[in-house]
């Protein structure tokens, strides 16, 4: 009997897709520090500049629902704390492309990607670049991945990113962050 391969070395494709596997690179190490689970702030695309807000949040406990009446429960607030906020800015950018990433499936076939990073990517090789290749239109792919959206954007110079770290007493991790 044949060993069947493992899920993680297929890119995975809804049944009866029309879309075909294909093998899913590893992800290299390319700005670590960058390599959070963002959450999207806001997006704004200048005509000299696109700006990219991301942060990440813990969610702090609530109190037991046990011995409590449901109006207590249900007016206590959801208390969040922030992280890390980042700001992408990318200049001189040629294309700016949004995804819904429910809409997934509905990109094109991208072949044999070649990136690094894993929520933060830099593409050395993919579909979108190959699209926009020709000159005048070379630049740099980067791709910034969500849990609900998906932001590509090929420019002709690299991003600065500006992070910035929240300084305060995690009651659940019961360390200084």
């Amino acid at each position: 009997m044949d060993p069947v391969p493992p899920l993680a070395s297929v890119g995975f494709v809804a049944p009866e897709s029309t879309l075909r596997y294909h093998p899913v690179m590893p992800p290299i190490s390319f700005a670590d520090e960058l390599q959070k689970d963002w959450q999207l702030v806001s997006l704004s695309v200048l005509p000299k500049e696109t700006v990219v807000t991301v942060r990440t949040t813990v969610s702090h406990a609530v109190p037991s629902p046990v011995g409590r009446d449901g109006s207590s429960i249900m007016s206590y607030p959801a208390i969040r704390s922030e992280l890390e906020e980042a700001e992408f800015v990318f200049q001189k950018c040629l294309v700016v492309r949004v995804w819904d990433e429910a809409a997934l499936s509905m990109r094109e076939l991208n072949p044999n990607p070649q990136f690094e990073g894993r929520t933060f990517r830099r593409y050395t090789k993919s579909a979108l670049l190959n699209l926009h290749s020709e000159p005048p239109l070379s630049g740099f792919h980067y791709q910034l991945n969500f849990s609900n959206e998906i932001v590509d954007i090929i420019c002709q110079v690299a991003p600065v990113v500006s992070l910035r770290r929240a300084v305060f007493k995690d009651k659940l991790a019961g360390e200084e962050h």
